[in-house]
């Protein structure tokens, strides 16, 4: 039986693109690129399961999350602890805010909730490479929506097993770590991949 516990990073990495999520997840593939080695370098610090307290404020590092009901879990970056808020952190290393990352966060507030019994309404997305933050509405229906719903696609992405999805092949694929794994512009084009069988000895 397949476990049906879904990793708030598989959220990210399926959002983002479903066939990214498979050669991570399903294949145990990742190479690093000059973008992943700068996000293992920012979170050297909030790997680092610790707690400080500034201003009158806490600060939680390397939290570990999960909801049983939802079957989700995960780490936050960061909880701050704001009076009687909390409030979820996560890092990243790009200059803009992607839906994929924001999903993600969404589903630690979700896992923050069921775990504490506090009500979560605000995460905020930390931009590592312009010292910026973004604050989200972790509450939005629609937004925790796309949490369940990604978790159950990638439930059921989990038992169809073998075939990967199809590449993206548009701007997400340059800049991707896996992209020489991936092959977007060569799985994408039946005539290049037609040229290909042809040219080998493959039956």
């Amino acid at each position: 039986m397949l476990d049906d516990w879904v990793l708030l990073s598989e959220i990210e990495h399926w959002v983002y693109c479903p066939r990214q999520w498979a050669i991570i997840h399903l294949e145990q593939h990742f190479s690093d690129n000059e973008d992943t080695v700068r996000g293992h370098l920012a979170h050297e610090r909030v790997d680092t399961a610790g707690s400080e307290r500034r201003h009158g404020d806490q600060t939680m590092w390397a939290v570990d999350v999960a909801a049983d009901s939802l079957r989700l879990r995960g780490r936050c970056d960061r909880v701050l602890v704001v009076g009687d808020r909390l409030v979820p952190v996560e890092h990243k290393s790009g200059r803009r805010r992607h839906d994929a990352a924001v999903l993600q966060l969404v589903g630690q507030a979700m896992c923050l909730e069921e775990m504490t019994g506090v009500i979560v309404d605000e995460g905020r997305l930390y931009l590592v490479a312009t010292n910026t933050t973004d604050v989200v509405d972790v509450a939005a229906p629609d937004l925790r929506a796309q949490v369940r719903d990604a978790a159950e696609q990638i439930r059921a992405s989990r038992l169809r097993g073998a075939s990967l999805p199809s590449p993206a092949n548009d701007a997400r694929c340059p800049g991707c770590s896996l992209n020489e794994s991936c092959l977007p512009v060569l799985v994408a084009s039946p005539h290049r991949q037609r040229g290909l069988h042809g040219a080998s000895a493959w039956p």
